[in-house]
């Protein structure tokens, strides 16, 4: 099905973007898209929309001379930033791939002391990653996308506190609060990092798993409505 799409791509577009099929019944990206042209502007007001932003990816083999992909943990976000700013991206609404959420490798499918030491692991390429896409977009985020732009500042603060530097937290932190004082996760972020960097991540971990726990529930009531 790609390569019907592939086979007759115009020379301007360098990415095609499918969807995926996930293991616990949603489709990425969600909410799913109408089949568009993304340019940089486009694929950044594109994001304020959406809840998953995952797709199956068909790109040009030449762009990775430009734009390379991360090659560490971090979010793949910088690499579709920078994407989107020297290429076009065509969204197709079609599912093109299934996706796993069960890997041992996943830091969602585990629990307890190694989990804790993985986030640890890789809260610094996430920071890394979060203080580049502020630093090179940040402007065009605020004025195109000011809910991610948010995100991106939460994140930022939750990736300090989780790599342990507290004091720059503590900088980010006043950043943070006066800009958005009514943000209550912004506060739990805050206080949980002051204690440390493993009580913020067993807080974390803990979200995730009433998430999980909350999605299942969601999934196992749509099945049986259909069942009936």
């Amino acid at each position: 099905m790609m390569w019907k799409y592939a086979r007759v791509c115009p020379d301007e577009i360098a990415q095609l973007g499918f969807l995926f099929d996930r293991e616990d019944g949603r489709v990425s990206p969600e909410p799913v898209p109408e089949d568009c042209l993304l340019d940089y502007t486009g694929f950044i007001k594109l994001c304020e929309e959406l809840v998953l932003t995952d797709w199956v990816q068909c790109t040009r083999r030449f762009t990775f001379d430009f734009v390379r992909f991360p090659d560490s943990r971090a979010y793949e976000s910088p690499y579709l930033l920078d994407f989107s700013q020297k290429y076009k991206i065509h969204l197709i609404p079609e599912i093109a791939g299934y996706k796993f959420l069960d890997s041992p490798n996943r830091i969602t499918f585990n629990v307890g002391s190694d989990v804790i030491l993985k986030i640890s692991r890789v809260a610094p390429d996430h920071l890394a990653a979060i203080e580049y896409i502020l630093m090179r977009h940040g402007e065009m985020l605020k004025i195109h996308a000011p809910g991610r732009y948010h995100l991106f500042r939460k994140m930022q603060l939750l990736s300090c506190f989780l790599t342990g530097r507290r004091w720059q937290g503590c900088s980010l932190a006043i950043a943070y609060l006066l800009a958005y004082p009514g943000d209550i996760a912004g506060w739990g972020i805050t206080i949980a990092g002051l204690a440390g960097p493993g009580v913020l991540t067993k807080l974390r971990l803990a979200k995730q798993q009433i998430r999980r726990m909350t999605t299942k529930q969601i999934l196992r009531s749509k099945t049986t409505q259909g069942g009936a």
